[in-house]
């Protein structure tokens, strides 16, 4: 009997402890997780409504037109933004419709970080001051469909190295590439027929200008290269007519400047502080010289300023046969006389009436008619 009890309790124990079954309960803390197994990222909607017109695609700013969507803003601290690469696509569906990206509006990006931005086909038009102080701004790939490029668009892009103009752009709006200071090279494309005032003012590290050919420009506006100090040689594009007040003041090494033989116009201080300019050569075809105050004010014209503080100039050759009149006034007449006039044979008579002589206020050491 004693035995049968203790065998009975024994059973019950091991029945109640589980003795001889495998009833481990696996927690969380006893599970090891497999180390090359990551946890997938929560992916994030690349789309955040606005309002009824405006919402965000990839941190960049769209909004609703009736031509379709206009690019006009970004989202600070965005993931996208913060990468600094922007490639805008050439149309976006959302809500519903399909709809194509036809601007970039004003300041749509003024003060990012953006590094390159890429535009696509579909856009037709750059607003004002749209990459205005955009430091980073390196690469900028534009359409070729661009026709409309707002003043300043890329004024104060300190980094900007590389841009390829649109072949279909007409002009180069006013302080476009205002100290661009990094920019070193740039192409003209054919289609441009006026290049505005301050275009590329104070980019100081500009060697190279190329006009692609046949070039329809006629016109570069006041102060349009000014300050450019690394300009050392340059060539006017054979149909440019006009060079506007103090185009080039300020180019310290610019020493070789070939003209063409279309120019009608020079502009008052147009070759202001050129100190390593050389030579110069005034085309038959000019009729107008200096500055327009002048001419308005006296009848007469400054001749003086257009080649003012040019501290290393020695041979100016006029082929004008019909010189305007000069205001008493040649060149620096604070310099040494340091400079030879050549004129054409048989005109010194009239180049005297006019007010060419050598004067006591004058730089010009000789004149020669020679030409």
């Amino acid at each position: 009997m004693n035995k049968t009890i203790r065998l009975l309790t024994l059973i019950l124990c091991c029945i109640i402890c589980g003795c001889g079954e495998n009833n481990d309960v696996e927690t969380d803390s006893d599970i090891v997780k497999n180390p090359s197994e990551k946890e997938k990222p929560v992916i994030k909607s690349e789309f955040e409504k606005i309002d009824d017109l405006n919402f965000y695609y990839r941190d960049i700013k769209y909004t609703i037109d009736s031509d379709g969507l206009h690019v006009s803003g970004w989202k600070k601290n965005g993931d996208y933004i913060k990468s600094g690469i922007i490639i805008i696509p050439s149309d976006i569906e959302y809500d519903g419709r399909i709809r194509q990206v036809k601007a970039v509006d004003s300041k749509a990006f003024h003060h990012s970080d953006i590094k390159k931005i890429e535009l696509p086909v579909t856009v037709r038009s750059i607003g004002d001051y749209a990459f205005w102080v955009c430091e980073k701004l390196d690469t900028v790939i534009l359409s070729n469909k661009i026709d409309k490029i707002g003043k300043e668009a890329f004024g104060y892009c300190s980094n900007l190295h590389y841009i390829t103009l649109p072949g279909s752009l007409q002009y180069i709006p006013e302080k476009m590439f205002y100290e661009c200071i990094s920019l070193e090279s740039i192409d003209i494309p054919k289609s441009i027929g006026v290049i505005r005032e301050d275009a590329f003012r104070n980019c100081e590290k500009l060697k190279n200008v190329n006009f692609l050919m046949p070039s329809m420009l006629g016109e570069f506006e006041s102060y349009s290269f000014s300050n450019c100090i690394s300009l050392e040689s340059f060539t006017l594009p054979p149909n440019l007519s006009v060079i506007g007040s103090s185009a080039f003041e300020g180019c310290l090494k610019l020493k070789e400047f070939n003209m063409n033989d279309k120019l009608a116009s020079i502009g008052g201080k147009a070759f202001y502080d050129c100190q390593s300019l050389l030579t110069f050569t005034i085309p038959q075809t000019v009729h107008s010289l200096g500055s327009s105050f002048s001419t308005q004010l006296y009848g007469q014209v400054d001749i003086g300023e257009i080649w003012f503080n040019c501290i290393s100039l020695k041979d100016v050759f006029s082929y004008m046969k019909y010189p305007p009149e000069n205001r008493n006034f040649f060149w620096d007449k604070d310099a040494a006389p340091h400079i030879t006039l050549h004129i054409p044979k048989g005109q010194l008579q009239k180049y005297n009436q006019r007010k060419w002589e050598i004067t006591s206020y004058s730089s010009l050491k000789t004149i020669i008619d020679d030409l």
